[in-house]
């Protein structure tokens, strides 16, 4: 398997075994379960001072399209998208955006 064909497999699965209400027909994930997901399956030493738990609330707040304080599967891809970015941008500072 590729590495990119593990990323998707593996984001996938995280969103799966996190998300909240088994028998509900569409998952999703709340704040709480983001941040347990991300201090579970994330070594925060790699990240430490580049991506804080404020940065997350706040991209959280901003990917929460619905507004329902909710990460459906497209906004939980789409912040772990945001989060790649800001790590990117910020360990090559002066990265073009």
């Amino acid at each position: 398997m590729g590495r990119l064909d593990e990323i998707i497999v593996k984001l996938s699965e995280l969103f799966e075994a996190y998300a909240n209400d088994e028998a509900a027909k569409k998952k999703s994930l709340d704040k709480d379960e983001l941040q347990a997901m991300l201090k579970n399956e994330v070594d925060i030493e790699k990240f430490d001072g580049i991506i804080t738990m404020e940065t997350i609330e706040e991209i959280f707040d901003k990917m929460d399209k619905n507004g329902d304080d909710e990460l459906q599967l497209n906004e939980f891809c789409r912040t772990m998208c945001k989060l790649a970015v800001i790590y990117y941008r910020k360990k090559n500072k002066g990265a073009k955006k």
